[in-house]
């Protein structure tokens, strides 16, 4: 089952949750699919980790927001104002897409990992 991931911006709590019916207008507005930006074979992890690819992400994931980009970047920049780094939303992101979402990782192999 896949978990959510709460992002703490400006004193509120986020939800983030990908589900399969937000990776098709998030593939589109990459003009890649997720895994080929994501593979984690790859490892190149800061490349894809660019502030318009994880507005993205974010647009697609968090819920309860307005889907625009300046919503989400408002959202950006107060986590940064909240005394986060720009590497640390990018470590978020990274977690809950690639830990959480089920998407990536098979769930047994999480629960094989996690004993």
């Amino acid at each position: 089952m896949r978990q959510e991931t709460i992002f703490k911006i400006g004193g509120k709590d986020y939800k983030f949750v990908l589900t399969i019916g937000a990776f098709v207008p998030m593939e589109r507005e990459l003009g890649k699919s997720l895994l080929a930006l994501l593979n984690p074979a790859e490892g190149k992890f800061t490349e894809a980790m660019t502030v318009e690819n994880m507005k993205t992400i974010l647009k697609y994931g968090l819920q309860g927001i307005k889907r625009d980009d300046d919503t989400v970047y408002d959202l950006m920049d107060k986590f940064i104002e909240d005394g986060n780094t720009i590497d640390m939303l990018a470590g978020k992101v990274l977690e809950a897409v690639l830990l959480k979402s089920d998407f990536f990782l098979p769930r047994a192999a999480k629960v094989k990992a996690e004993k």
